[in-house]
């Protein structure tokens, strides 16, 4: 069968259009979602709904990466949220019964979970109470002169030492 040229243009003219239309649609479509997404088009997954929260606890969400989890529970306040700690809207990515995310890979190629843990508002306050006051003493250390660990500083050292003008001798 001979076919010329332009008889195969005229054929595919209507082709394109309807592609060029669903073109569009498609366009629309994704236009539409990214209308509706919140935040600016920030997709928070691990976003606990206000609503859901108690307000007397501080909530954080931790990998499961070593030993993280054992110790932030175990050796710290933090307790691993339930599922029936929250309503059915708040779904869980995972069949047991504690909160969890997937949130990338472990070392071993392996999933890796974050899990919703909370902890007492007042413990939480006095353990960043405790840190503060660490940071605190070391910051006015420093800027005495007396930098904790370094046995002294040598002659060399103390000539090129930072010391700010309000503590200058």
């Amino acid at each position: 069968m001979n076919v010329s040229k332009e008889t195969l243009k005229k054929e595919q003219l209507p082709l394109r259009s309807a592609r060029g239309d669903r073109a569009e649609e498609v366009s629309q479509s994704r236009r539409r979602r990214r209308d509706s997404m919140h935040f600016d088009g920030a997709d928070f997954k691990l976003a606990v709904p206000e609503e859901e929260k108690d307000p007397r606890y501080v909530y954080r969400w931790i990998n499961d990466d070593k030993y993280r989890l054992h110790s932030m529970t175990k050796r710290d306040d933090w307790d691993v949220c339930l599922v029936s700690e929250f309503s059915s809207d708040f779904t869980n990515t995972d069949a047991g019964t504690q909160v969890s995310r997937i949130v990338g890979k472990d070392s071993n190629g392996g999933v890796m979970r974050a899990f919703l843990c909370k902890k007492l508002k007042e413990y939480d306050e006095a353990d960043r109470a405790k840190e503060l006051s660490r940071v605190d003493q070391l910051y006015h250390q420093m800027r005495s002169g007396n930098v904790p660990g370094t046995g002294g500083l040598s002659q060399e050292d103390e000539a090129l030492r930072y010391v700010p003008k309000e503590v200058q001798r």
